[in-house]
């Protein structure tokens, strides 16, 4: 859902190599200033928890109030899920592997 949504934006990293390199620590390099600012006010709402207004700004001059809108949103949903999953313990389904390991 959120690479289809990120997609429509016309932000095309993808989910997986963004994952790794989040994984390692490391921040991604992007090709644009869409994909970069995206990037930076997700990563604040889910490390300090709060954007700052430069953050805010960029992201908004790059991606629009609706493409702010959609970040803040679709960021928020992952949180919960995550919160759920981890809240009741959910294991992945039968027959697979997680793409990464826990820390």
């Amino acid at each position: 859902m959120q690479y289809r949504t990120l997609g429509r934006a016309g932000i095309k990293v993808s989910p997986y190599a963004l994952g790794t390199l989040i994984a390692a620590g490391k921040r991604p390099e992007f090709e644009t200033g869409q994909e970069a600012s995206a990037y930076d006010l997700t990563w604040q709402l889910t490390h300090p928890h709060a954007a700052d207004g430069a953050a805010r700004t960029r992201a908004a001059r790059e991606l629009g109030q609706a493409g702010v809108v959609d970040v803040v949103v679709l960021t928020g949903l992952s949180l919960t899920v995550c919160a759920i999953v981890n809240a009741f313990n959910v294991p992945v389904p039968a027959g697979t592997q997680p793409e990464w390991s826990a820390p």
